[in-house]
């Protein structure tokens, strides 16, 4: 059993996924030879599934698929969708793909085999999406009203994660500039976390909070990859539990029949 340094042993789960991501990365690099593209991103989303199913406890489960809304805004694909099962369970899934309804959506994943401009691009665009869809939640006498704002804490987590990168610089110094050209304000509202494992990971909080980067220190192998995950597994209640529990009526229902 390996040892953290201070002669006691690992703890077991962090060993177990030290050796997953061992392996994850390992299986990655094997599908470099792999010709047809949709299928390599298929395979390599699959790995970082399996990595994330373990540490997804109940009612949180995650799949790929798109996200719609009760106005009937859809997303495009997305890599990996985290949901919580018992806000609402998935419209339609099959073959590991779904269709997912906003308010359930607590996270939402790309995965690439190299992150690129095109990726960050792609991964705000997807937030861009989220703040125009309606998520319902409970009528209460403090909100009559019965839908959310787009809003930080509300919306879906937004994560990019990436097997390498195409520069060596900081992945945050790219967003900040993704979001300039796209003349958004506030990294933070459309990105939370890009992950790269063996070279950083980068968290985007609130101006006042201060951004968090995390390297791959020798003695804690994946560090960068294992602390931004506990973030995030941490994070998915505090989600939940502002969403509440909607009531399905206005996707079912979603128009005035006069």
């Amino acid at each position: 059993m390996l040892s953290s340094g201070g002669g006691l042993p690992n703890p077991l789960v962090l060993e177990f996924l030290r050796c997953s991501l061992d392996r994850l990365t390992a299986m990655s690099n094997s599908f470099g030879s792999v010709k047809d593209e949709g299928v390599m991103g298929v395979l390599r989303e699959s790995l970082i599934e399996s990595f994330l199913e373990p540490m997804l406890m109940p009612p949180y489960k995650a799949g790929t698929g798109i996200v719609t809304d009760s106005k009937g805004y859809q997303s495009g694909q997305c890599d990996i969708v985290i949901w919580d099962d018992s806000i609402f369970r998935p419209l339609y899934s099959a073959r590991g793909a779904g269709i997912y309804l906003i308010e359930s959506v607590v996270a939402v994943m790309e995965v690439k085999s190299t992150v690129r401009r095109d990726s960050v691009r792609q991964t705000i665009q997807r937030a861009c999406d989220f703040k125009n869809m309606r998520i319902q939640r409970p009528q209460t006498k403090k909100h009559p009203n019965n839908s959310w704002d787009a809003e930080p804490g509300v919306l879906p987590l937004n994560i990019l994660f990436g097997f390498r990168s195409d520069v060596i610089g900081s992945e945050e110094k790219r967003a900040l500039e993704v979001v300039s050209e796209k003349g958004l304000t506030n990294l933070w509202d459309y990105l939370q976390l890009i992950v790269v494992p063996g070279k950083a990971s980068w968290m985007f909080q609130e101006q006042e909070k201060g951004g968090n980067t995390q390297y791959p220190p020798d003695p804690y192998p994946y560090h960068e990859v294992l602390m931004p995950f506990a973030a995030l597994l941490n994070s998915l209640k505090l989600v939940s539990d502002k969403r509440g529990k909607p009531n399905l009526g206005a996707h079912i229902v979603p128009y005035n029949p006069g």
